[in-house]
């Protein structure tokens, strides 16, 4: 159904209920799925150079008018720039292979290598990095060529430089994990059951006297005691005395 529009020059009024019902709906909705995702914010560009500018070395480096040729190891380019602020950068390089194959470059930022970017076929690509600034200051920029094995060339266009923010914290070193502690040894228990003692050992005899005793003479048979062979008539008598035996004839 149509609703009439008010006649000009007067006020619409809305019941009160209406209004806190539609802010209390409009706060639950916020609560319950928070807050409407902002858009990330970009990259600040802060220069592009075009790499037929930058100054050349090493042995074989080449440019044309729109880019530079790294043809061996150690071929460069490179270039000064101010950074105004500490903080976070990207550097994005635009190059390509001579080959379709792939060829590579790395970025040198001061003394520090901050990337080995590498370009696949004969159509120019853009590769990024992302390096660290400690603080502001002018420090070289420098394009090197150190994967040459003969089978192409590395072709660039130019690089662009970006400031994204702030150097992140350091994330906090990972927590040493506790190790559990050394069951203890079960403890012995003892048995009921008896066991026989051990016999004695008896000790040993006291040792005899020092000195080295003298060995007994060799004694010769006697005569006299020797048996004779017995006979029929005869039969042995021993005598009470144990030195000598006779044998007396059978009375």
């Amino acid at each position: 159904m149509n609703r009439a529009l008010p006649s000009a020059g007067t006020t619409e009024t809305r019941p009160l209920w209406r209004t806190a019902l539609a802010t209390a709906t409009a706060g639950a909705c916020l609560a319950l799925y928070g807050a409407a995702p902002q858009a990330a914010v970009a990259d600040t560009l802060q220069a592009t150079v075009q790499a037929e500018s930058m100054a050349k070395s090493g042995g074989c480096t080449s440019t044309d008018s729109t880019r530079a040729v790294y043809y061996c190891n150690n071929d460069s380019t490179s270039t000064s720039y101010a950074f105004p602020q500490a903080g976070r950068y990207s550097i994005t390089v635009a190059g390509a292979s001579s080959q379709n194959n792939t060829a590579g470059i790395s970025v040198y930022v001061g003394s520090a290598k901050v990337a080995a970017l590498t370009f696949t076929g004969t159509s120019y690509t853009r590769q990024s990095a992302v390096f660290d600034i400690a603080s502001a200051g002018s420090q070289e920029i420098r394009l090197k060529l150190e994967t040459d094995n003969g089978q192409n060339d590395t072709y660039v266009d130019y690089f662009e430089l970006a400031y994204q923010g702030p150097t992140p914290a350091a994330p906090p070193p990972p927590s040493r994990r506790t190790r559990a502690p050394t069951p203890a040894a079960p403890t012995a228990t003892c048995s009921r059951r008896w066991t026989r003692p051990s016999p004695t050992r008896p000790s040993p005899p006291s040792s005899p006297p020092t000195g080295t005793p003298s060995s007994p003479a060799p004694t010769t048979p006697n005569a006299s005691t020797t048996r004779p062979a017995p006979t029929a008539t005869a039969r042995w008598r021993t005598s009470r005395t144990p030195a000598t035996a006779t044998c007396a004839p059978k009375a």
